[in-house]
């Protein structure tokens, strides 16, 4: 096994493992989707603080790309848990994403 082989591996087993770090989400209002996801909040106050762009947003969570299906654009709604948000930031870092979000308000 290579290396990035080994890296998605532990995405699912270590890292993304809902009975130790992750949790259970609703993903998507037409065609819901549940997936695992880890929230990081912790990490979102930190890019806050240098992030200006950052500074409204609510949260901040980690979902493999394979198991969400496609990488939200910015700026567009995602239903998280059947609440509204926007896409603050969206990035894939070797097949997990880390997407940010804001509350949609008015």
């Amino acid at each position: 096994m290579d290396f990035k082989a080994s890296l998605l591996e532990d995405l699912d087993q270590v890292f993304l493992d809902d009975e130790e770090f992750a949790e259970k989400a609703i993903i998507g209002k037409k065609e819901p989707k549940e997936v695992t996801v880890l929230i990081d909040n912790d990490m979102l106050k930190k890019m806050s603080k240098s992030n200006e762009k950052l500074a409204d947003s609510e949260l901040l969570f980690y979902v493999a790309f394979d198991a969400l299906g496609y990488m939200p654009q910015v700026e567009k709604i995602l239903y998280f848990n059947d609440k509204e948000y926007r896409v603050t930031s969206s990035k894939n870092e070797m097949g997990l994403l880390q997407i940010v979000l804001s509350r949609v308000t008015g």
